[in-house]
C-alpha cells in the first residue's frame, strides 16, 4: 500500500523499569496528514506494525504500547487516538 503523506508527526515516550532496567511501557502519539481515507490510513498503519521488526521485539518482551493515531485531511482532523 502507497500514498502520498503531506506530513508525519512522530512522538514517542518510554517508561524505563528499575526493576527490570528495560523498557515496559510506552505511548506513541502519530499525526499523519494525507489526501486520502482515514481507514486506509489505518491500514497502513496496521500494516506498518505487523512488519515492524522493532515493535515485534517489543512485543514478545511484552512491552505495553498505546499507540495514538490522528489523522488529517484538507486541514481538518478526521479521527481522534485509535
Amino acid at each position: 500500500m502507497r500514498f502520498s503523506v503531506n506530513n508525519l508527526e512522530v512522538t514517542a515516550e518510554a517508561v524505563k523499569s528499575s526493576e527490570v532496567e528495560t523498557i515496559t511501557e510506552a505511548r506513541v502519539d502519530i499525526l499523519v496528514e494525507a489526501d486520502m481515507p482515514k481507514d486506509r490510513i489505518q491500514r497502513a498503519h496496521e500494516l506498518t506494525l505487523e512488519g515492524c521488526p522493532v515493535g515485534i521485539l517489543f512485543e514478545r518482551a511484552q512491552v505495553k504500547i498505546k499507540y495514538n493515531l490522528r489523522t488529517e485531511r484538507s486541514g481538518k482532523s478526521l479521527s481522534p487516538e485509535c
